[in-house]
């Protein structure tokens, strides 16, 4: 799968809340850096989504894909329950699944 294809899924399993899909998107041992926390493998990312980033039912507005070889950034109007936030998410993919993602946001303040 592309990066491109691994970015498309991975926001299609946040808009439906789906787990399972998550862990099979992740490598066994990806990294996700988010907000000052680190989650390491596929079973840890996922729980997390679970426990904690589900709760705020995001909803992810994407701007357009920027691709430099298996490194992807997109740029996110996320709408929570909480409010809404800009986030910018960096994908870096290997064999097909998703290596690394690091989550910059901040709040949309005045929104």
């Amino acid at each position: 799968m592309s990066v491109v294809e691994l970015a498309n899924a991975y926001f299609d399993a946040i808009r439906s809340r789906d787990g399972s899909r998550l862990r099979e998107l992740f490598a066994a041992d990806a990294i996700l850096i988010s907000g000052g926390m680190t989650q390491v493998g596929s079973e840890a990312i996922a729980n997390w989504y679970e426990t904690q980033a589900f709760l705020v039912e995001p909803e992810p507005m994407l701007g357009p894909f920027i691709v430099d070889g298996d490194r992807l950034a997109v740029e996110i109007d996320l709408h929570t329950n909480l409010g809404k936030m800009a986030v910018c998410d960096v994908i870096e993919a290997n064999a097909g699944k998703i290596e690394r993602l690091v989550i910059y946001g901040v709040p949309r303040l005045g929104d």
